[in-house]
């Protein structure tokens, strides 16, 4: 059996593929009131599909005049999944960031969107305000252009890390500071900006979701451990899962072609059999592994036969030069017991070298 962390890179599934398929699969508005369920209020269901609709993703960028633009940010920044959530009467902005690979400036990023988000917040209420030219008779509220009842949105953002590798980057602004030796304690009043990440490899348990997100937060972290990823295949929670969850886990495994998962495996009147699914590809990268080993087997057994040849040869070499030197000097009339002495050879040894050239 091929290790499973194979199985993430035998087919044509990119990083890239993982990210868009990880993405499109949970902005869908009921497994986005699962996720934030689960890790905010650990399953209890607060948050409803209903109350959730999409919101505007991209926020415009000004930079300052003669200023540079970094390479990664363009005129404007887009999240990954943002929605807006109705609740009482208030509102509140769901956000998701999705990452496969660990981003070093991670925390920065989050506290980057949430301000691009309260900004725009901000702008669009000074707009407002300012459509009525009587709307306040206060020096301080018209020179910021906020009302002091005037109240925003809050914003609440999950960074989701599906990669391989475990995540070793900041979980917060301060992790990302040097506060050197820290003699004057100044780290104590550093006001800090905590990420809400979530690494689905440091996970085993579950059982916080209640859609199929489940199901695809094990196969996840289970990829790399083939033990786990059998005892998934014989799960009776991937017996009966949806097309897109099929396919969300096709594309996490490297499946060659996600697509034809439900064509293959959809069972009539039900869903698609991922317990069927994963035991093939299971023995797909079992006989892989098989076939891998015989060929490298083959091939060093090739290597090792060489390796003795070569050394059969150099030692069939230095022979032949002995037995040269020998035939010569009998030719220039040394004696025997001499010849003995220089070769190292024994008289009858000798005696046998001589007349093997007859």
């Amino acid at each position: 059996m091929s290790d499973p962390a194979v199985i993430t890179n035998t087919g044509r599934s990119s990083m890239g593929d993982i990210d868009v398929a990880i993405c499109e699969y949970i902005a869908e508005n009921e497994r986005v009131a699962d996720l934030f369920n689960g890790l905010y209020f650990q399953g209890e269901r607060r948050i409803h599909a209903e109350n959730i609709e999409d919101y505007e993703e991209k926020y415009p960028v000004k930079y300052p005049t003669g200023g540079k633009r970094s390479k990664h940010t363009g005129k404007v920044r887009y999240r990954d999944i943002v929605k807006k959530l109705k609740s009482g009467g208030s509102l509140r902005i769901l956000a998701m960031e999705n990452q496969n690979q660990v981003d070093y400036t991670m925390p920065f990023r989050c506290m980057e969107y949430d301000t691009l988000e309260y900004r725009r917040q901000i702008d669009h209420r000074i707009r407002e305000n300012e459509k009525n030219p009587q709307w306040s008779n206060k020096a301080a509220e018209r020179l910021c252009g906020v009302r002091k009842t005037d109240r925003f949105a809050p914003v609440y953002t999950v960074c989701l890390y599906h990669g391989k590798e475990a995540w070793d980057g900041p979980r917060s602004l301060k992790d990302m500071m040097d506060f050197g030796a820290d003699s004057d304690q100044m780290s104590r009043y550093f006001v800090d900006y905590p990420m809400k990440l979530f690494c689905v490899n440091e996970e085993q348990d579950f059982s916080c979701f209640h859609t199929e997100l489940r199901q695809v937060f094990s196969m996840i972290s289970s990829r790399k451990d083939w033990k786990r990823l059998r005892r998934l295949a014989e799960s009776e929670d991937y017996r009966n899962l949806s097309a897109d969850t099929a396919e969300a886990i096709a594309v996490v495994l490297g499946w060659s072609d996600p697509k034809e998962i439900q064509m293959k495996y959809e069972e009539k009147g039900k869903g698609v059999n991922m317990c069927k699914a994963l035991e093939d590809l299971l023995t797909i990268e079992r006989e892989k592994g098989e076939k891998l080993g015989i060929e490298q087997g083959i091939e060093r057994g090739i290597e090792q036969g060489i390796e003795r040849g070569i050394a059969q040869g150099i030692e069939r070499g230095i022979e032949q030069n002995a037995y040269n030197m020998i035939w010569n000097m009998q030719e220039e009339g040394i004696e025997l017991d001499r010849i003995c002495r220089i070769s190292g050879k024994t008289a009858e040894e000798v005696q046998r070298i001589l007349e093997s050239k007859s």
